[in-house]
Parts: C-alpha cells; sequence; structure tokens
C-alpha cells in the first residue's frame, strides 16, 4: 500500500554462467539445511554452535560441479530458541574492523564481526584438513539471513591482503574463492566489496518485500512495528471498483539505515507469469524501500527462485 514497497518493475537485468548458477543453487540449499537437525549427518562436516565461545553452527561440505569439486561452508542463521543468536543480531553499533579487514575506515554490524573473528580458526582448520583442499578446488561461503551475514564477513577477512590470519593463508589452495548468501541483513558502513581473485563472485540475493535486508538499526525495527500496526493509507483504503483510476501511493517514511549490504545484491521476485526475474540493485536504490513481508524470508522461497532462475538460465529463458 505504499511506493517504496516494491523497487520499480524496470531494473538492470542479473545474468550470469551456468556453473555460477548452479553454484547458487546448492549454497541455497546448504544453507537451509543448517537449519535442519534431521539431515545434519549426510550433510558433509557439521559442527554445532557453541554460544559461550560465540561460534554459530555450520556445515563444510564438497560436492562436484561438471567435474570441478566446489567446497561449501554453510554458516546456520538465527536459531528462534537461541537467545545468544538474538543478542548478536541486535548488537548492531558499528564497529571498526581494524586488523580483521582492508579497510579499517569502514565499520561493521558489532554483533557479527565478533561471532566472525570467533570463527575463522574453526573454519580454517575445517579446510585445511578437508580431502577435497587437496585438489585445489573452488570455495564458496554462504548462509541464510544472520548466517549470510557472518559467511560475507569470512570471505572478505580470508581475501584481505593487509592482514593475516590461519584463514587468509589458505586463500592460495583454492582456485577461486566465492560468497552466496541469501535474505543477509546490512553489514557495514560501506559495502563490502568483491575482491579479485580468480573470477570469484560476491552475491547477496534478496527477495523483495524480506523485511531482514534492511534491518540494521533500532529505528528501521521501531518504523517496521509501525507499520504493521497502521491503517491504511487514505488513498487506498478509498479506492473502489467504481473508480479503478491508478491510485497514487504515498510514501512511508522510513528512518536513515546506518549500514548497508554485503556484495552484489540480487534482487528475485515473480514476473506476472509466476517464474522468478532476478535483477541487480543498488544501495542507493535499497536506501528508501520498507519491506514488511515475513513470508519472503523463507529459505524456501530463495530455494524456489534460484532453483527457476537456473533452469530459465539453462534453457535459455530470459531471467529477468
Amino acid at each position: 500500500m505504499f511506493k517504496n514497497s516494491k523497487l520499480p518493475p524496470q531494473l538492470p537485468a542479473f545474468n550470469t554462467s551456468l556453473p555460477t548458477w548452479s553454484m547458487v543453487c546448492r549454497a541455497a540449499q546448504a544453507s537451509q539445511d543448517c537449519y535442519d537437525s534431521r539431515t545434519l549427518g549426510r550433510k558433509g562436516t557439521y559442527t554445532a554452535a557453541n554460544p559461550k565461545e560465540d561460534i554459530k553452527a555450520m556445515i563444510v561440505d564438497d560436492q562436484l560441479i561438471d567435474e570441478s569439486r566446489l567446497v561449501i561452508v554453510a554458516i546456520r542463521g538465527t536459531h528462534v530458541r537461541s537467545l545468544t543468536d538474538w543478542a548478536v543480531n541486535k548488537d548492531a553499533n558499528p564497529a571498526t574492523p581494524a586488523g580483521f579487514l582492508d579497510d579499517e575506515q569502514n565499520a561493521c554490524h558489532a554483533g557479527f564481526l565478533q561471532v566472525t573473528k570467533a570463527m575463522v580458526g574453526q573454519v580454517a582448520t575445517q579446510l585445511q584438513e578437508h580431502p577435497a583442499t587437496a585438489s585445489k578446488p573452488s570455495l564458496v561461503f554462504t548462509g541464510h539471513s544472520a548466517g549470510g551475514a557472518v559467511a560475507a564477513m569470512l570471505y572478505s577477512h580470508m581475501l584481505s591482503t593487509s592482514v593475516s590470519s590461519d584463514l587468509t593463508a589458505l586463500a592460495s589452495q583454492f582456485s577461486n574463492i566465492n560468497c552466496v548468501t541469501f535474505g543477509a541483513p546490512p553489514l557495514s558502513l560501506a559495502p563490502l566489496p568483491r575482491r579479485e581473485h580468480n573470477s570469484g563472485v560476491f552475491l547477496t540475493f534478496a527477495n523483495e518485500g524480506d523485511p531482514v535486508l534492511r534491518l540494521s538499526n533500532a529505528a528501521y525495527v521501531k518504523s517496521l512495528a509501525k507499520l504493521m500496526t497502521a491503517s491504511p493509507p487514505s488513498s487506498t483504503a478509498n479506492a473502489t471498483a467504481a473508480a479503478p483510476a491508478p491510485v497514487k501511493l504515498p510514501l512511508w517514511p522510513t528512518p536513515p539505515a546506518p549500514l548497508t549490504n554485503a556484495g552484489d545484491v540480487i534482487l528475485i521476485r515473480d514476473k506476472e507469469n509466476g517464474r522468478a526475474a532476478a535483477s541487480r540493485v543498488t544501495s542507493d536504490e535499497l536506501s528508501d524501500v520498507i519491506f514488511a513481508d515475513l513470508a519472503q524470508h523463507g529459505t524456501e522461497m530463495y530455494i524456489r527462485r534460484v532453483n527457476e532462475l537456473a533452469l530459465d538460465a539453462m534453457m535459455g529463458r530470459d531471467v529477468y
């Protein structure tokens, strides 16, 4: 009912290679697998969360794409019953990444930065011990929601050149390093850029309407809560079938969002025919939107859409 609840219909198209679409689909499934305790034993090496050490649950797996090995590091998002996870999410005040990322002038979500620092050693150990690493495979960090935020920061740290750790020391052992996230919240004052490492990608998939995509501070949360309980604007409430003229939708006033999303943001939504469409969006285009459709945040919606996009790309159909 508000003009800024959606983005314009015409946006720059997103296209990529078939192997990348395959990787995106596998990353989406791995992001969901982190939540499903019934399948964890069959999904690579599972590491349980350790709230006392600020460590999230994760899966390290390897798969084959066109005869090339892909190692997947999937970080679990927020567990609904984990008070530690919610405390991390809430700790959104920007903190300096000095000694951890190249851009020390930037500032990052304090909670996610703390968790990422805590997980570096564990991730490095599992990658170093993984059998597939010996064949110089591709690597992708992935995760849904808060897990995507941590995945993006692990990726950015691993490809940093001015800092060193057990994880940065492993960068040369992979043919390319990628990050693909789904419904990840804003992460830093300035966007974390894609690092050049043998043509790896840094993609943030965002369902249009997913509220987590814009949750960067308490002011935005309060604005969202106010929107949820607000009465319909008069311009839409007074519209009737007898007056089919186009309704001029009002704008919902959104507070400034200090943090931005990481990587190249790919907006996905359904076209009129029901098939998924993918478009590139910028931080400026997202700055004033108010997304409030919780159904858009589920992993099932992300998996369905990226699978459709991958199939359309394989069949030579437009994905925008």
